[in-house]
């Protein structure tokens, strides 16, 4: 079961339930809980601003030496180049697999840590010479 909660101004973590009705949960009884912060929409939206930005500002030549060829390719090469990614052995075999970033797989946190290091890594190997500043302010106006 999932559930919304809220911390309250005496620091209590109150849970939440769309139709007012608390579930069927036993008074005294122990719950293991997991407490994540749930994805913004806005801020996901951002991110793909991110991506088409850096896409269309990067280079043909960059982009044939890089292979790549839509803004689905250019985010696998962000998901390599910071660490996103597993590797795993099938029968002698190395493979990786890049993780994904969708709204079950990250929580806000975990977001905002990728967002960011996907700016500095877009700044360092794909919009090289490019002021974190002015690249971020062009997020910001493409995006609203």
């Amino acid at each position: 079961m999932e559930f919304y909660a809220q911390i309250s101004g005496t620091g209590q973590l109150l849970p939440l339930f769309d139709n007012g009705k608390v579930p069927r949960l036993r008074i005294g009884e122990i719950y293991l809980c997991k407490v994540s912060i749930p994805r913004n929409l806005k801020f996901h939206r951002k991110f793909f601003a991110l991506l088409n930005l850096a896409f269309l500002n990067m280079s043909e030549h960059l982009q044939k030496h890089l292979h790549i060829s839509s803004q689905e390719t250019l985010l696998d090469y962000i998901k390599l180049g910071i660490g996103h990614f597993d590797v795993y052995e099938v029968d002698g075999i190395s493979y990786t697999k890049t993780r994904s970033i969708s709204f079950s797989d990250m929580d806000e946190a975990e977001f905002e840590a990728f967002y960011n290091q996907a700016i500095d890594f877009i700044l360092q190997y794909v919009a090289i010479g490019a002021k974190k500043s002015e690249f971020v302010e062009e997020i910001e106006r493409n995006f609203k």
